[in-house]
């Protein structure tokens, strides 16, 4: 039998995924020498060269390609069975890291937040916003336990919990002509100012469901904030597109600013958790996810009232 341990293929996992044994070292908290010498170690039982030596970042062989999958799969058993072990023995506490994109956050977490401090008092939620781009990164690193992001904006291998279809709206001041209609075809309002979020890969998958429509978008501003998007928009400086509408208006700064779904034929969407593989299996995990669906399920009942007689159907970008 090859004498192959869990804390080799750690290492190795690590320099594969960084390119360097520098940075594997420093994710792994150990010498850059006691990395080296697992992955050689390793090299040794497998009787196979994993990366090729150069100058450059580390370069995989094919044979480290196909131990990978293998071991990756490992390292997460044996990470979710000494999980197991350890929530066995234990009530559900500790703290949980939730990134959420900015505009899912308001219709989320508040309710979220709420309805775990009710049931599991000894569970801490810690609550971040940040792009899709940046919560991907966070969980696929291990630093967040789950992340709330749209289904189009998934470009990773995480595990991926869908939760709620979503519809596509534009978001108009309120005496625009186009906001007299149930829908709005994108192709009216396409060449306006266009004031976006700016996290990515919002700009680019928007354009690019536009570009699938034969639509070009004038983009004028791109701002972190929903608040700030929806200020301008109320002045009539421009449109914005969103998800998840507060409902069939709002005000803002004293200005009101309709919500009103896009009409035209665009790719499916949903609102859906991510998690590292192996991490759904923790049972604080399953949990939370159950509270996540319920206040997705509760919101979807909303909008669908707020909407009427249009109902959210599960397409958008």
């Amino acid at each position: 039998m090859m004498d192959v341990t869990l804390r080799q293929m750690e290492y190795f996992l690590a320099a594969l995924d960084t390119g360097s044994m520098t940075a594997a070292s420093k994710r792994c908290h150990v010498s850059q020498s006691a990395t080296s010498m697992a992955v050689a170690q390793l090299e040794k039982s497998l009787g196979a060269p994993l990366f090729l030596r150069s100058s450059g970042p580390l370069m995989p062989t094919s044979a480290a390609l196909a131990f990978a999958e293998h071991a990756r799969r490992c390292v997460e058993e044996a990470e979710a069975a000494q999980a197991a072990v350890t929530e066995a023995l234990q009530d559900l506490s500790g703290s949980m890291r939730v990134g959420c994109l900015r505009d899912l956050a308001r219709v989320i977490l508040p309710e979220l937040a709420q309805r775990c401090q009710e049931r599991y008092p000894q569970l801490e939620l810690q609550l971040v916003e940040g792009s899709a781009a940046q919560l991907q990164e966070e969980v696929r690193s291990g630093r967040f336990d789950l992340a709330l992001v749209y289904s189009l904006q998934v470009a990773s291998n995480l595990s991926m919990t869908p939760l709620r279809g979503v519809r596509l709206h534009a978001v108009l001041p309120a005496g625009h002509p186009a906001a007299r209609g149930e829908t709005v075809d994108w192709a009216e309002i396409a060449g306006e100012p266009a004031i976006l979020a700016d996290g990515p890969p919002t700009v680019d998958r928007l354009t690019a469901q536009a570009h699938r429509l034969g639509l070009e978008l004038n983009i004028r501003w791109t701002l972190s904030s929903m608040e700030a998007i929806r200020s301008l928009v109320a002045r009539g400086l421009g449109y914005s597109l969103t998800n998840v509408p507060p409902g069939s208006s709002a005000l803002v700064d004293g200005l009101e600013v309709v919500f009103k779904p896009l009409s035209n034929d665009l790719l499916p969407n949903r609102i859906c958790a991510l998690h590292a593989p192996g991490v759904g299996r923790l049972r604080k995990t399953r949990a939370v996810l159950d509270l996540i669906r319920e206040v997705t399920q509760g919101g979807e009942a909303a909008t669908a009232r707020e909407s009427r007689p249009v109902a959210p159907r599960p397409d958008g970008a």
